[in-house]
């Protein structure tokens, strides 16, 4: 009875000294974590299309009535055309961006950006690039659409790496990752290189295709982007960031033909 009664004092002592039930202090119940910041990663993926777009343009996608018209994206993602301005830059956009590569380098890519979910909201702009020079469409709820082509400019979209845009949101240290072969992995990327267990993949070089898209619309997490690689030997690596900016699923076709899917384990 005797221990009964120093141990009761001791958790006494000991829930006072932590703000437990009777201190003087707050709570621990009461004591708020601050939300974490949701990320956006509109402007890294905006930064791709850049530019001030000119060629012939048009009013109707049969291109039959010529309009004197400039498309370009400013650095503060202002969207201008005709007498339209505005921002395309928010956490309620819907963006993709994509290349294509044969054994001489790129080949072909595209960009879109729209405001809100439903394609409808505000602005769009998309862009294609290719050897033909290109093309571009600007369009918004209550304003006349403009398509354009062919658009040298569109040129750059063919040298402009995905993956270095969105480096600071893709780049994860070591860590490790439990994957669908029953096993613990552990997952790096850096400097353009994924690792995964005994898997070495590279985003910048020997690559057949690279794009994102934001939302992905993967799983139950609609505002996911998801960043997709393909290499030339046939691998390909997939990765899916929450909006808070967190890694949170690794999926990796090596070539052995195996297929790995892999979640972060914090």
């Amino acid at each position: 009875m005797k221990m009964n009664h120093v141990i009761s004092g001791l958790l006494i002592v000991f829930l006072s000294g932590c703000g437990g039930s009777g201190a003087t202090g707050t709570p621990l119940a009461a004591v708020a974590i601050p939300p974490k910041p949701v990320v956006d990663f509109s402007p890294a993926i905006l930064s791709l299309a850049v530019g001030v777009y000119t060629g012939d343009c048009y009013s109707d996608i049969a291109l039959r009535n010529r309009v004197d018209a400039t498309l370009s994206l400013t650095s503060d993602f202002m969207l201008k055309y005709q007498t339209v301005s505005g921002s395309m830059q928010g956490l309620n956009m819907t963006l993709g961006a994509g290349r294509k590569f044969d054994s001489s380098g790129p080949r072909s890519a595209f960009f879109s950006a729209n405001v809100g979910i439903l394609f409808t909201d505000g602005l769009g702009f998309s862009l294609s690039a290719d050897a033909t020079g290109g093309s571009g469409k600007a369009e918004g709820k209550d304003s006349p659409s403009v398509f354009c082509g062919p658009l040298p400019a569109t040129g750059k979209l063919l040298t402009r790496s995905i993956y270095t845009a969105l480096a600071k949101y893709l780049g994860s240290s070591s860590r490790e990752l439990s994957c669908s072969n029953g096993k613990n992995l552990q997952y790096q990327l850096e400097l353009g290189e994924a690792k995964l267990g005994d898997q070495i993949y590279s985003l910048l070089t020997g690559l057949k295709s690279e794009s994102v898209v934001l939302p992905s619309f993967s799983g139950n997490v609609h505002d996911t982007m998801m960043y997709a690689s393909e290499a030339m030997d046939g691998r390909t690596l997939n990765l899916f960031i929450d909006h808070y900016g967190d890694l949170q699923t690794v999926s990796m076709a090596t070539k052995a033909g195996e297929l790995l899917s892999c979640i972060s384990k914090i």
